[in-house]
């Protein structure tokens, strides 16, 4: 699958990059899958997957969520892990060691806070775990390189115009 490739070679880099605690703590990440993809509208692009992160208390977004799919006749991820009342100081320091990015970011953009806040750390944990599901693969560095072993997928969040 030619539409593949990049995203296959990318997840094997990604995957090669990341420290155990990382791979860890993302492959761990509760999804919740939902639905059943009915229109093949989005699999003739080449989209195969929709994730959608769902915080736990918010159980009526995640209703309006369900029922917006059900229309649209597809299937979801549900990224339901690392809520913030999940997340402890051990985890934290695994999948944020520096805060110095965002903190240079937030001095040259005049942001308020130059840290982030328990809810925006949970909510980029979602948005990684979801990346890291979307190009999980399997990698072989023997007569080729990196053997096919993912599924193809692209986050969707404002395409379908549905959040």
């Amino acid at each position: 699958m030619p539409q593949c490739g990049l995203a296959l070679l990318a997840g094997c880099v990604w995957t090669a990059r990341m420290q155990p605690c990382e791979e860890r703590h993302l492959a761990t990440t509760e999804m919740v899958s939902y639905g059943t993809n009915t229109d093949p509208t989005l699999p003739s692009l080449g989209i195969d997957a929709v994730y959608i992160t769902a915080y736990s208390p918010l159980e009526g977004r995640r209703a309006r969520m369900q029922r917006r799919m059900d229309r649209l006749g597809l299937q979801a991820q549900f990224v339901t892990g690392w809520d913030q009342e999940q997340l402890t100081d051990k985890v934290v320091g695994c999948m944020y060691p520096s805060n110095a990015l965002f903190a240079r970011t937030a001095r040259d953009m005049n942001f308020k806070l130059t840290w982030m806040r328990l809810g925006e750390v949970s909510l980029n944990m979602k948005h990684a775990a979801a990346y890291y599901d979307a190009f999980r693969c399997v990698c072989a560095w023997g007569g080729g390189g990196c053997v096919y072993g993912c599924v193809c997928v692209c986050i969707i969040y404002k395409l379908l115009n549905i959040f």
